[in-house]
């Protein structure tokens, strides 16, 4: 819960996407149409990381240490794919 909580805040701060208010599928939508995590894989990672939030947030289950250990991991390439395109771009607009 609390990675995709970190991802969500990222995405909205860092691209100004609203991610916060969003629903999941919103936010699969908007990443679409930003053309942000353009990589299949991690939009894949993404999307993995927001359902299981939502099932520990509405459904209340109770992910297992190896569930925890790969939703960290996925937050943390996501951030840093999402840190370096942005660094691109900034780069590219100098």
């Amino acid at each position: 819960l609390y990675f995709a909580l970190i991802v969500r805040t990222y995405i909205e701060r860092e691209l100004q996407i609203p991610a916060l208010e969003s629903t999941t599928n919103e936010l699969v939508k908007k990443r679409e149409k930003h053309k942000v995590l353009c990589t299949k894989e991690l939009g894949s990672k993404l999307h993995n990381l927001l359902r299981e939030s939502d099932c520990v947030k509405f459904a209340k289950s109770t992910p297992i240490a190896q569930e925890i250990e790969s939703n960290r991991k996925y937050a943390t390439q996501i951030i840093q794919h999402l840190k370096s395109k942005i660094i691109t771009d900034d780069d590219v607009l100098e």
